[in-house]
């Protein structure tokens, strides 16, 4: 897959704050907007960002899934991906693009 292909979906997957700053404004919210609330978790700049990714989701997995039920890791990631992308839609103004598992 060519670098092209990849920066359009980033733009695409990718949490823009212009975007959010826009929905909240008009309280126009399209399924894209709120769907990127939490697909950005997913998408990864490089190798090494992904690999980070990974090593911090297993290290919490881990220790989440013998404290509590297995699937309090899933709850735990959604619920971080969406509030990390409103904090920085809001405290960002409007600028910027979120990119990547926790990175609020």
């Amino acid at each position: 897959m060519g670098r092209g292909a990849m920066c359009g979906k980033r733009d695409r997957r990718a949490f823009h704050a212009r975007e959010f700053a826009f929905s909240m404004e008009s309280g126009q919210w399209s399924l894209g907007a709120i769907w990127r609330l939490f697909t950005y978790a997913f998408l990864h700049v490089s190798l090494t960002h992904a690999l980070f990714a990974a090593v911090l989701l297993l290290a919490l997995g881990i220790y989440t899934a013998k404290v509590y039920a297995a699937w309090v890791q899933v709850v735990v990631f959604v619920t971080a991906s969406i509030a990390g992308a409103v904090t920085f839609g809001l405290t960002t103004g409007g600028q910027g693009v979120l990119i990547g598992a926790y990175p609020g």
